[in-house]
């Protein structure tokens, strides 16, 4: 069961999902959601740092400043978390930290079961322009990654990219957890060459789910170019993709690597990443 949800907050539509997602789950699962936000004081000091002399007055007025800022828009985060969480009746609480924002919200996660985040995020709002995509905050995590387009949409049918691999099995478990909520139709998908071996483990991932409560389960073997195939095949129907991220071993990390890249560059789906 999933108990803890982290959500980092920013300025963004992204978030705004992020937030609704991470409420929907936790009334279903009876959780509390914990909403995020990093003043980035050391990125604020590097980019107002360097003032030459006579000029550091001004140069520590412009950090206050910014700080100052930063805080405002972290408490009007804040509130519209609050709200979200309130009208939907979920537990919640809301921390404001200071330093990295990567590095806080990776420290935070420890304690937590779930990040809901958005595919793109401007987590270094007070220290960058633009959305970064989800790269950095994948390779620093051992927690599950749920992450969400700007358009929501309504979670009913699940792709699992499944290959037997320790990564695709870690992703599976985290996945598992939530595998009850009413109404998932969960598509099991195996690309190798080998049917044997893809059939056994197909069943026993349908075994595996069924035994956390999922009701509606269906395997599918598949030979071929995993990221075509998802991509061509299956995406289009899929409301939510899970899959392995990272992997110390090359030749595993071309396949699962690129998908998720893959996935992550389309920017349409949710996408559950485990660790």
């Amino acid at each position: 069961m999933v108990r803890r949800i982290l959500v980092p907050l920013e300025p963004s539509e992204y978030s705004v999902e992020a937030v609704k997602m991470a409420t929907l789950i936790a009334r279903q699962q009876d959780a509390e959601v914990t909403g995020i936000g990093v003043v980035d004081v050391p990125g604020i000091e590097k980019n107002e740092g360097g003032a030459p002399a006579g000029a550091i007055y001004y140069a520590e007025k412009a950090v206050e400043h910014r700080t100052d800022e930063a805080r405002r828009t972290i408490m009007e985060l804040f509130a519209r978390f609050r709200e979200t969480c309130d009208a939907a009746g979920v537990r919640h609480r809301e921390t404001e930290l200071v330093g990295d924002p990567v590095e806080q919200v990776m420290e935070e996660a420890r304690y937590h079961d779930l990040i809901v985040t958005g595919l793109r995020s401007q987590l270094r709002f007070a220290t960058e322009e633009g959305e970064k995509k989800l790269d950095e905050l994948l390779d620093a995590t051992i927690v599950p990654v749920l992450a969400v387009p700007k358009q929501g949409r309504e979670l009913r049918s699940v792709l699992i990219a499944y290959d037997g691999s320790l990564l695709a099995a870690r992703s599976l478990q985290r996945f598992a957890h939530l595998a009850m909520m009413p109404g998932l139709d969960i598509t099991v998908l195996c690309v190798d060459d080998d049917e044997d071996r893809a059939k056994r483990r197909l069943s026993r991932a349908e075994e595996y789910l069924r035994v956390y409560g999922a009701q509606q389960v269906r395997t599918v073997h598949e030979k071929g170019d995993v990221v075509k195939i998802v991509e061509e095949e299956y995406l289009p129907r899929a409301d939510l993709v899970v899959l392995g991220a990272h992997s110390k071993v090359p030749f595993v990390d071309f396949f699962v690597g690129s998908l998720v890249k893959k996935l992550i560059e389309v920017n349409e789906r949710p996408l559950f990443i485990g660790q």
